[in-house]
């Protein structure tokens, strides 16, 4: 074979080489370009390459072999892990929806330090999880995602969470958050949760956004749930979620359950703002403060608070309750500056006055309603400023008392 037919063979493995890195094709290696894409199949055969074709069998494989920037893609299956996930380098780790990929472990995590995570992201990373299920079925967890850094869930399913639901510690939590940046955690659910669904633990991750998800806690029973726990110095906004279920109460010290509980028990400057939930079926629905001595900032408009036994509780601070559906149009239950209200209770401490006179959203934030006086009032479109549907339920409070309002 001549020389320069030996280089232009060369040329051209170097070229087909090139054209399979280039297309993600080629073997997954330390050396791979940044931004590639790493397969995970249960349907495989072992060892894998991580190519479509050649895929790793476990998800560990996929996050050991993947360089930071990459996605790791889940295939629809049920995958098994051995112990703790650890996540070192920024990666998205994602999966075929969470009805078809589920991750499962085979060991119970730790109970001190960062053995408590299933999942364990490492202080400045940007991890991503998306469209996938966290099952922890037939393992005690702490915590199936202890995050140090920033990123975001998507679409996950958080189940089976749990360590020693009933009695101490309580435990079980599906995200803890306190890195070194937002964690957004948006359209996933939560249930079967030891206590926690979603944690936000410090002033690291303050701009953090819970948006879209479902959280439903285990009902009544020896145990406590919280939907949203914001703490020691977090600042977050929780929207658009759907909080129910938290109502169980801890033997060991009557502690109760909250769909969202904000304090600053562990530290200054939590804060959160909360609009557009449905906060429904809880032993309270918003819980502010821990005593006397909190300083824990809410906002909360716009949410539809009904069916829990409290509304909004504050054991100190103050609380802009402002424009919150309480399940009634006479507003929420308060003895003391709104005795007539039936919704739902709010504190002393809680402004809740103008209230929706109507279900969030397109509810109008108009109470406490006036009464009309005369027919006159309730003519020419004047019902719809008392709230009524229709000029004749307006009519007939006028002349019998009667208050379709309430209904």
């Amino acid at each position: 074979m001549t020389i320069r037919r030996i280089r232009i063979i060369a040329m051209i493995v170097i070229v087909i080489g090139s054209m399979f890195a280039l297309s993600g094709l080629g073997p997954v290696g330390a050396g791979h370009t940044p931004g590639t894409t790493v397969h995970v199949d249960d349907d495989c055969d072992d060892p894998g390459d991580g190519t479509p074709g050649d895929p790793f069998c476990t998800v560990q494989e996929g996050v050991a072999h993947a360089n930071a920037g990459d996605t790791v893609s889940v295939a629809a299956g049920t995958y098994v892990e051995a112990g703790q996930i650890v996540i070192d380098k920024n990666l998205t780790v994602t999966g075929a929806g969470s009805g078809a990929t589920v991750i499962m472990t085979d060991s119970d995590t730790g109970t001190g330090g960062d053995s408590r995570g299933w999942i364990l992201v490492e202080s400045g990373i940007v991890f991503g999880l998306a469209d996938l299920t966290l099952d922890g079925a037939g393992h005690k967890i702490w915590q199936a995602i202890r995050h140090h850094g920033a990123g975001s869930v998507d679409g996950v399913r958080f189940t089976n969470i749990a360590y020693q639901v009933s009695g101490q510690p309580y435990g079980g939590t599906g995200i803890a958050a306190f890195g070194t940046g937002p964690v957004h955690v948006s359209d996933s659910a939560f249930g079967g949760i030891g206590r926690i669904g979603l944690q936000y633990f410090g002033s690291g991750v303050s701009g953090s956004v819970a948006d879209g998800n479902t959280f439903i806690g285990k009902g009544s029973g020896d145990w406590l749930d919280y939907g949203i726990e914001v703490s020691n110095g977090a600042q977050i906004t929780a929207t658009n979620n759907s909080i129910s279920g938290n109502r169980g109460v801890a033997s060991s010290d009557g502690s109760s359950s909250a769909g969202i509980l904000v304090t600053t028990f562990f530290g200054g400057g939590s804060a959160a703002v909360i609009e557009n939930n449905d906060l429904s079926n809880n032993t309270t629905a918003i819980y502010v403060g821990f005593d006397g001595s909190d300083t824990s900032m809410v906002a909360a408009h716009q949410n539809n608070i009904t069916g829990n036994d409290f509304g909004v509780v504050t054991t100190a601070p103050a609380v802009d309750a402002t424009c919150n559906w309480w399940g009634s149009v006479s507003g929420p239950e308060n003895a003391t500056s709104n005795p007539d209200g039936e919704g739902d209770s709010a504190d002393d401490g809680v402004t809740f006055e103008p209230w929706l006179t109507g279900e969030a959203p397109g509810g109008n934030c108009n109470g406490p309603l006036l009464n009309p006086e005369t027919k006159d009032d309730c003519k020419r479109g004047g019902w719809r400023d008392y709230g009524f549907r229709n000029q004749g339920q307006c009519i007939r409070y006028v002349n019998t008392g009667y208050d379709s309002r309430l209904e």
